[in-house]
């Protein structure tokens, strides 16, 4: 799109605001329950 930057929405790109905070975080949460997962099968497998 003609005069669209992707940068420019974002005033200050080291700040996040609370739905991007929260998608960080569930990411992360979703990260840590892999890994319990693969820890979880390798002890009853």
């Amino acid at each position: 799109m003609p005069g669209v930057h992707a940068e420019s929405h974002v005033a200050n790109p080291m700040t996040l605001n609370s739905a991007q905070w929260r998608v960080v975080a569930l990411a992360s949460l979703g990260g840590s329950l892999e890994y319990y997962e693969f820890i979880i099968y390798g002890i009853f497998s």
